[in-house]
């Protein structure tokens, strides 16, 4: 077994089609379009990451502006990639099949 860090490692150690990895589905589909690397959905995959936001209990206010910038942005990126994954990842990934 190999575990590498970056993407960019990938194409120079997957040489072979005995050879085999497990990457998010935005990897994969770059490894598809870039190097024709060949995508299937796993059968049961692992549940899905949670995150959590982590911040003090009492924020002074230069903080609390900042948080709330921050949360609405990461809102509208959260909101973004979930019709993302449900819409186009999925299809794309059933396209593969």
């Amino acid at each position: 077994m190999i575990e590498i860090d970056t993407v960019k490692a990938i194409p120079s150690i997957y040489y072979s089609p005995e050879i085999w990895t497990i990457v998010p589905l935005s990897t994969a589909k770059e490894l598809s379009k870039s190097y024709g690397f060949h995508m299937y959905r796993i059968k049961n995959p692992p549940p899905n990451r949670i995150y959590y936001l982590a911040k003090l209990k009492n924020p002074g206010p230069a903080t609390m502006k900042g948080l709330s910038i921050f949360e609405k942005s990461a809102s509208k990126v959260i909101e973004h990639l979930s019709s993302i994954l449900t819409k186009e990842g999925l299809q794309y990934l059933d396209k593969q099949d």
